[in-house]
């Protein structure tokens, strides 16, 4: 007898390769885009692939239901739990691109993905149980599964115990949480495995099952993949998960569109035959053909139209809200839901910003963090230099001057070894003046590079105090951290802070800050916390696709576990308001204060920060965060403006403002300064260069610059340089987060500016 595959002359071999083409094309979507560009590409291809997975399969029911008058029970279970998996994909997705706020663990994504389980669960018990003894499921393998499962689970119990507080209600919950998952993997990782690894043995008609049970597989592999290379710290680099989640519901697709495609081409036969637990050996060695149910004519037409119609439907409505985005959004800023269409992926805004190119145009680069744990401050610096680079072409329009200026961008990804990589790529370009990189980390990393080959570079907001080195390529248009240190530290003892204990990053720019705000505040008198060199913390990844983001709450636990500790010994010797925890962090301020919330000590003593999160937008997007920030009055100082009523300032302020519906930070303006300087430079350097050699010209345009620094007041005021290279003069604002009640409505929060 002729199966109905046949019939549509689709056999296995056709559905494998359609399946690893589809694979490959969304998998490379997001392995070949930047890094903030994969978390979002990654985003909506999960939400499409798992869409189209969960439409099959109540499609599917429907169909048994609509047709048959009779449901196979576990059909229904593999619906409902890819239904509630699109519902936790939905909520992180949100989360993580339209409202650009962290997802609390446990939240209502853990729930449904949690839940989802159960259904799956049945799905596949059921199915192994059907089939085992018509197949042989070797016994031998069932067993090494099971142990190779349970040593897996061992493992990774093991290790996220290490990082765990259980001293808390939250901190069990988050346990809880995060340990159901590899449980609730190893429990469906057996069966599935058994199915798919006896795919040899099973006749074609069994094809939509063998391609379930490999998706169902790959769910484990990519939600405990993850765990255990992140608990294990072997890597930081969480997205292929994201691909192989992507890979399971395409896998899943693949088999649940053979089984309609096996429906809606059966024409004969009427009969549906209802196979469940309770079946007969004897009904299970039928003929392949009887266990496909099928359809006349007229209602595979009619279920092809279903199909159809819910397919055109979902591709419909997100390609409105594509449109809507692109056309229109102003009505959807307060969400920043631009970031949601493809094209605002960092690929499209690296590059030249565009100005027409001719002989007398003259190239900065420009390296900016937009993605990464410093890309809260990234758009806004890129915003501002577009500004500037309209500006400054108008000008020399305007004076009659033939030079023009054409900036390239390059994201870093907040990272110091792309920083060096992008660096690379400007000075192949033979650019000669690069703005940026925005962190220590990333400028100590390029400096070696720019002192070897003849490269100038200008930093906007780096500020660790080792790099201040007269002499080098190196110039920076912000004080460095010993003013912040010294700023702070008199703050914190102003208000009667006497006992400061250290919370930061470990790299240089956390390490010199801590450092510098000890020797100030001990200066003072006041007392730092002995032992500060052990409270730091290694920075994690930063921005995480939001259904990752539980293993990183365990981690930040598991650090503020030792600083609660610290906290604790120092109130056995001084009252609370005597007592303040002094933070040096970037974006990941935001996953750490949610935490923090929920660590009762850790709210009984002050809060200080640094410039590093200072205005940090996540952080009063996130209601558990925020609170923690209002109830510890966290207080953070950044570089301020020396004239904050300067009329273009304020317009600048207010066009980054509608550009990245954020408030933008102060380092951007300091960048548009930075991006007039530079200009003036090359203008200066091009009427002299041709009487200098190849030695002397790079001394022939630093000198130019710390000319044009020294005699221009910008939109922030005098930019003069020390000896050093930095910005010799600068006062600093102080911001802290303030909460705003309305009546039956939850508490609003804002950056306030204190002084």
């Amino acid at each position: 007898m002729v199966s109905a595959s046949a019939k549509m002359g689709f056999s296995r071999r056709s559905l494998f390769l359609g399946v690893i083409l589809v694979i490959t094309i969304t998998t490379s979507i997001i392995f070949f885009a930047n890094v903030e560009a994969r978390e979002y590409y990654a985003h909506w291809i999960i939400s499409i692939t798992a869409s189209t997975t969960a439409l099959l399969a109540i499609s599917i029911v429907y169909q048994q239901k609509h047709h048959h008058r009779l449901i196979e029970k576990a059909d229904v279970a593999l619906a409902i739990a890819l239904g509630l998996s699109l519902c936790a994909e939905i909520f992180w997705a949100t989360h993580e691109i339209i409202l650009e706020v962290v997802p609390t663990v446990p939240s209502w994504a853990d729930a449904f993905s949690i839940s989802a389980y159960a259904s799956l669960g049945y799905y596949v018990f059921s199915t192994y149980l059907r089939f085992y003894k018509q197949f042989h499921f070797n016994y031998a393998l069932t067993i090494a599964a099971i142990i190779a499962s349970a040593i897996f689970l061992i493992f990774i119990i093991t290790q996220t115990l290490n990082f765990a507080d259980l001293s808390s209600y939250r901190g069990v919950a988050v346990f809880t949480v995060i340990i159901a998952y590899p449980i609730l993997d190893a429990i469906i990782m057996v069966p599935a495995f058994l199915i798919v690894v006896n795919y040899k043995k099973e006749p074609q008609w069994f094809t939509p099952w063998i391609f379930k049970s490999a998706g169902i597989f790959l769910v484990v592999i990519s939600d405990s993949w993850f765990a255990l290379f992140v608990v294990t710290s072997m890597t930081n680099e969480l997205w292929p998960s994201a691909m192989i989640f992507a890979a399971h519901n395409v896998i899943i697709a693949a088999g649940l569109l053979w089984y309609v495609l096996s429906l809606a081409t059966s024409r004969t036969d009427t009969t549906f035959t209802k196979s469940d637990n309770s079946d007969s050996a004897d009904s299970n060695t039928q003929q392949s053909d009887t266990h496909i149910p099928r359809l006349n004519g007229s209602k595979a037409r009619a279920t092809s139209s279903y199909i159809i119609f819910f397919t055109l439907a979902a591709l419909s409505v997100l390609s409105i809200v594509l449109i809507v985005a692109n056309l229109f959004p102003s009505l959807v800023s307060i969400w920043s839901v631009d970031r949601l269409i493809f094209f605002a992926s960092s690929d499209t805004t690296e590059g030249t910003h565009e100005t027409a190119i001719s002989a007398n145009t003259v190239k900065i680069g420009a390296l900016l963090p937009l993605s990464g744990v410093s890309s809260s401050s990234g758009k806004s610096t890129e915003a501002a230099l577009d500004r500037a680079l309209n500006d400054v072409n108008a000008y020399f329009s305007d004076t009659n001057s033939s030079i023009r200026y054409d900036l390239v961008v390059h994201d870093t990804e907040s990272d110091p070894t792309t920083s060096l990589e992008k660096l690379r790529l400007l000075a192949k370009d033979d650019i000669r003046i690069v703005i940026g990189p925005a962190t220590s980390a990333e400028l100590e990393a390029v400096k070696d590079y720019v002192d070897k080959n003849d490269i100038i570079i200008i930093s906007h907001s780096s500020t660790a105090p080792s790099l201040a080195i007269e002499g080098d390529n190196i110039f920076r248009f912000v004080p460095n951290d010993l003013q912040q240190a010294e700023a702070i530290s008199r703050v914190m003892w102003d208000q009667g802070i006497r006992m400061v204990i250290p919370f930061w990053r470990d790299d240089i720019f956390g390490h010199e800050l801590m450092q510098a705000v000890r020797a100030n505040f001990e200066k003072m008198g006041g007392e730092f916390d002995k032992d500060s060199e052990r409270i730091g913390y290694a920075p994690r990844t930063g921005q995480l696709a939001a259904s990752l983001h539980r293993i990183n709450f365990i981690m930040w636990d598991n650090a503020l576990k030792f600083l609660e500790s610290r906290v604790q010994n120092a109130l056995t010797k001084y009252a609370p308001d005597k007592i303040g925890v002094y933070m040096v962090s970037l974006d990941e301020v935001t996953p750490i204060f949610i935490q923090a919330y929920n660590h009762p000590i850790l709210s009984k003593v002050k809060w200080y920060g640094s410039d590093g999160t200072a205005l940090n937008e996540k952080l009063i997007r996130n209601h558990e965060a925020a609170l923690f920030a209002v109830n510890t009055s966290f207080t953070n100082p950044i570089y301020g403006f020396q004239n904050m009523k300067n009329e273009k300032l304020a317009n600048l302020l207010a066009e980054i403002r509608s550009q990245v519906h954020v408030s933008p930070s102060p380092y951007s303006a300091v960048a548009y300064d930075i991006f007039w300087v530079a200009a003036m430079t090359e203008n200066i350097t091009r009427n002299i260069e041709s009487n200098v050699t190849s030695n002397q010209d790079i001394q022939v345009l630093m000198n130019a610059l710390t000319s044009s620094a020294n005699s221009y007041s910008g939109v922030t005021g005098n930019t003069t340089l020390n000896r050093m290279g930095d910005r010799a003069y600068g006062e600093y604002d102080y911001w802290n987060v303030t909460a705003k009640n309305g009546e039956g409505q939850a508490p609003t929060f804002s950056w306030n500016r204190t002084k």
